[in-house]
């Protein structure tokens, strides 16, 4: 999609769910109606989180940079994601201490980190494990020697990184070049668009990401962002 095209949807389910909530409100709660409307409510703002992952694909979704604790970002998402006794699989947290803040866009790395935890979560499923999730700093001198799956080289600057690992059942090598495309999914439910937003987004920051995966042994997906001066 152009960013035109985004924005006109944008601004026409924005207005379906402003004009929805008035009516909802103008009928009371009591009204047999209120249901219908709920639900007109909640399937507006699922497609509105869905344009929004799209444009954040395309590379047409707004920018706002701004200093982010990546360590304390991943922590929250965690809790929320694999809140205890839930039955979800064990989450390793290996994250370096006084690791510096990037400038970067707080929803956009929060989609990503979301994507990343639940594409691992889901290759857990009926396998004993865990997942673990590492954070570091790339100096400059060490960048340009780390072979990345995406792009071909790092530029000589300073880079965070966040490795999320699981002991899934991993990605065959046929299809590995495949993931990344809008759509492809080997889910029985899958949309295709959570790790074309993972590379989005790591486009959008000039980032890199590399993928180490074997089948039946599970996945590590590392994401290398930039330190930019804040």
């Amino acid at each position: 999609m152009g960013h035109g095209i985004t924005h006109d949807y944008n601004n026409l389910l924005t207005a379906i769910k402003g004009n929805t909530f008035i009516i909802k409100h103008s009928l009371g709660d009591d009204n047999a109606v209120g249901k219908s409307i709920t639900q007109i409510e909640n399937c507006t703002e699922r497609a509105l989180k869905l344009l929004n992952k799209i444009c954040t694909f395309t590379g047409s979704a707004p920018f706002n940079r701004q200093p982010i604790n990546i360590n304390n970002l991943i922590s929250t998402i965690c809790a929320e994601l694999c809140p205890p006794h839930i039955g979800t699989p064990a989450i390793k947290l290996n994250l370096k201490t006084a690791l510096t803040d990037i400038n970067a866009d707080h929803v956009q790395l929060q989609n990503l980190i979301e994507c990343l935890v639940t594409n691992s979560m889901e290759a857990m499923i009926e396998r004993e494990g865990s997942i673990t999730i590492t954070t570091g700093l790339i100096e400059k001198k060490d960048a340009k020697n780390i072979e990345l799956t995406y792009p071909d080289r790092l530029t000589d600057t300073d880079y965070i990184y966040i490795r999320i690992a699981d002991t899934g059942k991993g990605i065959p090598i046929k299809i590995q070049k495949k993931i990344f495309t809008p759509f492809f999914t080997t889910k029985i439910r899958g949309k295709g668009l959570g790790l074309s937003i993972v590379l989005g987004v790591i486009r959008s920051h000039n980032g890199a990401l590399i993928l180490n995966s074997r089948a039946h042994k599970g996945s590590a997906f590392t994401v290398i962002l930039p330190v930019s001066k804040i």
